[in-house]
């Protein structure tokens, strides 16, 4: 990408102001959000998007009304009541004429977990070699930042852009964002041509993404027959019984692993030396027994299953079903006393990759031009808020995000040299995709 005096006139501002980005990184991380609890930071993104001339709305959701929608995970509705941690969003309008974007991403966390495990406040937002740690840095307040910083910092420098800029900040991502994507794009009917989604990761910002895989978790429960471990003999284990129908669910998994293929979402682990899988079934947690001297009476599974994005979630949970059916069939017990198989309310349906597009092609090579390193295309390996957009919004979507890591551990942490880079990466992704009002200077090379 060869950048105009424009966009390089908006790269050394960005660059001018790294203190200011880095400040508002440090007010967001020491600002805690955990989900429930997101208003006091969904406050300051408000201020701030008043503070930069943006049309600021708040967005309360409905999840009585929400309820039966198909991607609907309950479990909303904890912490502030929901009119005191609204949606926030922020619309820059356009001089007309060109593409608009949605430019959004979630501030709530998880909890920091025991306070003992970090080397570093969870919510100081202290730096050291480089990297600013805390709770949220890397999931996902660093890439929120980096993309409203971007809008911002095109505003500072005069430049207009033709198409509209969406911005949104959302909660509620932590428990399946129901209250957050979902009812923003189905309820306030957010739209925009494109969805642009900044999450950080520790294979960012080289590794663009586009499409992403359906997950949903399931239960498995067994029944055994109880007796005193004296005549354990006579009694049936349900642990134990659970095992077989374990072993069944682990083989389809093998054979999955060897014969299910999907070129971007393999990308993400061979391109870091990974061994490649674009589906993945496992058993998350077990519970069974009561007492070590008496024979098991019932066992509980939990099962995680994702897959890749041109697979349906009937076609995923048909697989299951079929699985547990025969491995039932194949044990006298379960023959007579069969498992059941109960859907968990977690459920993340696939999204359709967009490698070609315009857009994720824009954003692959802005990446690479601020970076100055080959990038490529995969789709995410899980389930992810893109699916919304992509889904129920008709609009493509692409996660383009700073490197930073332990994700939902202790220590979690950005690196911010690339946060800093992903404001200059997402105003020249706005700037091309956008357009911009008055005529662009002649093109000259500029080297990151």
């Amino acid at each position: 990408m060869v950048l105009t005096e424009r966009e390089q006139a908006a790269c050394a501002a960005i660059e001018g102001s790294r203190e200011e980005a880095v400040d508002f990184l440090r007010s967001l991380i020491r600002t805690p959000s955990v989900t429930g609890e997101e208003g006091e930071a969904q406050g300051l993104i408000r201020r701030r998007f008043e503070a930069m001339g943006l049309a600021t709305e708040v967005f309360v959701p409905d999840l009585a009304r929400l309820a039966g929608h198909p991607e609907f995970i309950p479990g909303g509705g904890i912490g502030q009541p929901l009119a005191e941690r609204p949606n926030i969003i922020g619309r820059r309008a356009g001089t007309g004429g060109g593409p608009s974007v949605l430019v959004f991403g979630h501030v709530d966390t998880v909890p920091p977990g025991p306070r003992g495990e970090w080397r570093h406040d969870p919510f100081g937002a202290e730096i050291a070699d480089g990297r600013m740690y805390g709770r949220g840095t890397a999931d996902m307040k660093a890439g929120l930042a980096a993309a409203f910083l971007a809008v911002e910092a095109l505003q500072r420098v005069g430049v207009r852009l033709r198409g509209d800029v969406i911005c949104m900040s959302n909660i509620e991502e932590e428990i399946g964002g129901s209250g957050g994507v979902l009812a923003c794009v189905v309820q306030a009917g957010l739209r925009a041509d494109v969805a642009l989604y900044p999450h950080p990761g520790p294979e960012k910002p080289l590794l663009v993404m586009t499409g992403s895989s359906g997950a949903f978790g399931f239960r498995i429960r067994v029944k055994g027959e109880t007796t005193h471990g004296r005549q354990a003999h006579l009694g049936v284990n349900a642990i134990t019984k659970a095992m077989a129908i374990c072993r069944a669910l682990e083989a389809l998994d093998e054979e999955r692993g060897r014969t299910v293929r999907d070129e971007l979402t393999e990308k993400a682990y061979t391109l870091s030396g990974r061994a490649a899988r674009a589906t993945n079934l496992y058993l998350s947690a077990i519970r069974g027994g009561d007492w070590i001297y008496q024979v098991p009476a019932s066992c509980e599974m939990d099962w995680m299953f994702t897959f890749p994005h041109h697979e349906s979630p009937d076609q995923a949970r048909a697989l299951v079903e079929a699985t547990v059916r025969r491995a039932c069939q194949a044990d006298p017990w379960l023959r007579e006393h069969p498992a059941t198989l109960e859907w968990l309310p977690l459920a993340f349906s696939p999204s359709r990759p967009f490698p070609d597009h315009p857009f994720v092609r824009l954003a692959q090579e802005a990446t690479r031009t601020v970076f100055g390193r080959p990038t490529e295309v995969i789709a995410n390996p899980v389930g992810s808020d893109i699916r919304v957009t992509v889904n129920y919004g008709g609009m493509p979507s692409v996660i383009v995000g700073p490197r930073g890591d332990r994700i939902h551990a202790f220590d979690e942490w950005v690196d911010l040299d690339s946060y800093l880079n992903i404001i200059k990466t997402t105003a020249l992704i706005l700037m091309r995709w956008c357009g911009t009002a008055s005529p662009a200077p002649v093109p000259r090379p500029w080297a990151p």
